[in-house]
C-alpha cells in the first residue's frame, strides 16, 4: 500500500507556503486566490481522509467559511460504528458546553435590552436560593454565573447523569440539589467551570424574559442566524439524523455508544 506523505504535497505547487496555501493569499488577484484555495482544499481534504481512516476516528464533519461563502464542507467516516451509517454533512451532532456561547448571547441581548442586569444578585431572580444555609448564595451575581466565578459545584452533587446513570435533572430536581450542596469557594474568589452555573443561567434568562430556554434560543440566536438545522435539546423524533457518541476504547479495547439524553432544557 502506497502512503503518500501529505507534508510534502506543497512543494509541488510552485514552492507555496502553507501560509500561501491557507492563509496568505497575499499574492495576485482573485484567479490565483481560487487557484490557491483549490490546492490547498485539495490537500486538507487528502488530509482529514487520511485521518479518518488512520487515526481510528469514528467520523467528523469539516467545514470552512471564507469571507462569508463556504469554500469547504465535507463529512468523514461513520455516524454510528455499530451499522457503520456514513457520517455526511447533513448528521446532527450535540452542541455540548459551546451552547454555553447561546446562552451567553442571550444573556447579553437581554442586557443591552434592560430586562436584566448582569450585575444583579442572582436572588433577584431566583429567590428561592433565599433558603440556602450558606448566606454567601445571596453575593453571587448573574456575571458571575457566565465568568464562572460563582464559586458553585461543576456537575451536581455526585454527576450521574453525566454518565448516563440517571436523567439530566428537571427543575425541580436542580433547584433540591442545588439546595443541599454547599459552595467550592466563596464567590468572585475563584475561576472554577460549573455546569450547574449555567443551568441556574438558563433559569433567570426564562424569570428575566418570561419566554422558555428553547424560545429564547430561538428567538435570540438561531432565528436571527436563520439556522434550521439548530435545537436547543435534542430531539428524539428523527434519531437517526443524528451521528452517535462514542467513548474512547475502554471497554475491552471497544468503543461505546453512547445513547442520546435530553438535557431538559425549558
Amino acid at each position: 500500500m502506497k502512503i503518500t506523505d501529505y507534508s510534502k504535497i506543497a512543494i509541488k505547487y510552485d514552492k507555496l507556503s502553507l501560509c500561501d496555501l491557507v492563509g496568505g493569499f497575499r499574492r495576485g488577484g482573485m484567479d490565483r486566490m481560487t487557484a490557491i484555495e483549490s490546492v490547498a482544499l485539495g490537500v486538507l481534504n487528502k488530509w482529514f481522509f487520511f485521518c479518518a481512516t488512520h487515526f481510528d476516528i469514528p467520523g467528523f464533519q469539516i467545514c470552512i467559511r471564507r469571507k462569508g461563502r463556504i469554500i469547504f464542507s465535507q463529512a468523514y467516516g461513520f455516524a454510528n460504528l455499530r451499522d457503520n451509517r456514513p457520517y455526511t454533512t447533513d448528521s446532527l451532532g450535540h452542541l455540548a458546553s459551546h451552547s454555553k456561547m447561546l446562552a451567553a448571547c442571550v444573556t447579553l441581548q437581554l442586557q443591552q435590552d434592560g430586562v436584566l442586569n448582569i450585575l444583579d444578585p442572582l436572588t433577584r431572580y431566583l429567590p428561592w436560593l433565599l433558603q440556602h444555609n450558606d448566606k454567601q448564595f445571596r453575593e453571587i451575581t448573574v456575571r458571575d454565573l457566565l465568568t464562572h466565578r460563582s464559586g458553585l459545584f461543576r456537575d451536581g452533587a455526585d454527576g450521574y447523569h453525566w454518565a448516563l446513570e440517571r436523567p439530566f435533572p428537571n427543575e425541580k430536581e436542580l433547584i433540591e440539589e442545588v439546595l443541599q450542596t454547599a459552595l467550592v469557594y466563596p464567590p468572585n474568589t475563584v475561576t472554577k467551570y460549573s455546569n450547574i452555573g449555567f443551568a441556574l443561567l438558563g433559569l433567570v434568562l426564562q424569570v428575566a424574559s418570561g419566554l422558555s430556554y428553547k424560545e429564547l434560543v430561538r428567538k435570540m440566536t438561531l432565528g436571527k442566524l436563520q439556522q434550521q438545522s439548530l435545537f436547543a435539546d435534542y430531539i428524539a423524533d428523527n434519531p437517526g439524523d443524528f451521528a452517535d457518541g462514542h467513548s474512547k476504547k475502554l471497554y475491552a479495547g471497544q468503543r461505546k455508544i453512547f445513547r442520546h439524553v435530553p438535557a431538559n432544557r425549558g
